[in-house]
């Protein structure tokens, strides 16, 4: 720290009025203001009313302070110290409303001229914002009223006002977090921005950049706006969000430098915040090892990017194992990370080939099995029939079903044909999800020894043999040789004995079917 300055009561509110640290002037909230030198505190002096803002006029070398209450005609004062005569001169009287009669001249709520700001760079117009919402814009050489602006109609307090350094515009801060921009040749605003936590807007500032820091932060105007909460640079021209800081304690004043990307803040904390961004601006002559330090980081950024690449992590012990460990500290080719190392991947897979002699004809062997498994997923295979837990014998059936409806689909060669034979593949049951479980659930295992099966398969019976259940199912020749027979009977054409042939055919075919009807033909073959 260069300096530091101590005084008997808190600061609301500074000024600095040399080039350097040398000559600055305070106010106190205890009504006093204190003008201090090098050496220390050269003088204090106490005015009216509580103070709650502090300009410098340097054209005048006037500091005006805005101060709470009324005076004796009804207005509120904005008091005027001339530092070049030593003595308070008329101030400035702004309509701020009536006082409440329950309410003193210093109290908290009472109405009073909350903020000032001065066009010191263009035009010199002086802006005093009060607790009714209201600005008035007086002209110093004539100490009269130029206009007034209504920015917060609402009743909010205006807490922050600044100029651009054009003198156009006009920034205003409200006690509710609402920023509002205003052109001089306008009753209304032209941008509004809300600051988000709803807390007084205490700190607004343009950040102009001049020629020299323009090509690092643009030709546009940025603006800061900070509240207890959070600091936002913002851009004037659209409102777009620039950037923001969002501190772990409650902020009570932003100063920018001038020119530069550095910010400081006055908190609540023990220690003074420090905010530095590059892309805004470069840092202060009295501080030019910071552009260094970015530079470094961004380097630094750079090769943290580049050590990944082409290098492998290993810890000590593994280091050790490949005996490697006599390198740390004399080559690049290790940098430490962690609890490890990055080593150079050329020199690790050198390590352990010198480690393990059989390294390489491993390596090779597992590159000739990858390719040839490659190559076995290549090949074309045979379709295989596909396998059924529960209900063979159906999905049997659906099958030859399936296969027949193929084979007698006309193949045109068009793509109709195509799509008509796609059609016919992808309706099968064996394909349709939905009866999936009935060919894998063991609950839909179908019990071909039920009375119900039977009814509804007459040509199919099952017969125990060694414990197992079997199906048969008549052919097509054995029932069509039972017709004929059975008409024959009816017809009275055969009297005697059947003949052998027919004999055979009906074994066969009661061997294939044995149902009912071929019970009832055998005991007419009998009995006739």
């Amino acid at each position: 720290m260069s300096y530091a300055r101590h005084t008997a009561a808190s600061n609301t509110t500074s000024c600095i009025l040399s080039s350097d640290y040398s000559k600055s002037i305070h106010l106190q909230d205890d009504r006093s203001i204190k003008l201090h030198t090098a050496q220390g505190c050269h003088h204090t002096l106490r005015i009216p009313r509580y103070g709650r803002d502090l300009v410098y006029d340097r054209r005048r070398a006037e500091a005006v302070v805005p101060a709470a209450g009324l005076n004796e005609h009804g207005l509120g004062e904005a008091f005027r110290l001339n530092l070049e005569q030593g003595r308070f001169l008329q101030p400035y009287e702004v309509d701020v409303g009536t006082i409440d009669a329950s309410s003193l001249q210093g109290g908290v709520n009472v109405e009073s001229v909350t903020v000032a700001a001065i066009a010191e760079e263009s035009h010199g117009l002086l802006a005093l914002g009060t607790s009714l919402g209201t600005v008035e814009l007086s002209d110093p050489r004539s100490r009269s009223r130029a206009a007034t602006l209504h920015p917060f109609p609402g009743g909010q307090a205006v807490t922050a006002a600044d100029f651009h350094q054009s003198g156009l515009e006009l920034a205003l801060g409200s006690s509710d977090g609402l920023v509002k921009l205003f052109d001089l040749r306008s009753p209304h605003p032209i941008l509004r921005k809300d600051q988000g936590f709803g807390f007084p807007i205490h700190t607004i500032q343009y950040l102009t950049p001049s020629s020299e820091s323009r090509s690092q932060c643009g030709e546009r105007n940025k603006i800061m706006s900070a509240d207890k909460r959070i600091l936002k640079i913002w851009d004037t021209t659209d409102g777009a969000p620039w950037t923001s800081v969002e501190t772990a304690v409650d902020l009570n004043s932003v100063a920018w430098y001038k020119d530069s990307g550095m910010f400081f803040t006055a908190n609540e904390g023990p220690e003074q915040h420090t905010f530095f961004i590059p892309e805004l601006g470069p840092a202060p002559y009295w501080a030019r090892y910071m552009d260094n330090m970015v530079e470094e980081m961004a380097e630094e950024t750079d090769k943290g990017h580049a050590i990944y690449v082409d290098y492998k992590f290993l810890t000590q012990q593994q280091l050790t194992k490949l005996a490697l460990d006599g390198l740390i500290g004399k080559t690049n080719l290790l940098r430490p990370y962690m609890h490890g190392y990055f080593v150079n991947q050329k020199l690790y897979e050198d390590a352990r080939l010198v480690h393990n002699p059989d390294l390489f004809e491993e390596e090779r062997r597992k590159r000739i099995e990858t390719k040839l498994q490659r190559a076995r997923e290549t090949r074309i295979r045979g379709k295989q029939a596909p396998q059924f837990k529960v209900n063979k014998r159906l999905a049997e059936k659906i099958l030859r079903k399936d296969a027949t409806r193929t084979e007698r689909k006309p193949l045109g060669g068009n793509a109709k044909d195509t799509r008509d034979l796609q059609g016919l593949q992808s309706s099968s049951l064996l394909l349709d999800p939905r009866f999936a479980s009935v060919f894998a659930d063991e609950d839909f295992a179908i019990d071909e020894t039920s009375h119900e099966f039977r009814l509804l398969n007459p040509s199919t019976t099952t017969e125990s043999s060694g414990g197992e259940l079997r199906m048969h199912t008549s052919s097509s020749k054995a029932r069509r040789s039972d017709l004929e027979f059975s008409a024959r009977i009816k017809k009275g054409r055969r009297k005697s004995a059947v003949e052998p042939t027919k004999q055979s055919l009906i074994q066969g075919a009661m061997s294939m079917a044995f149902t009912p009807v071929a019970a009832q033909k055998e005991q007419i073959v009998q009995k006739r």
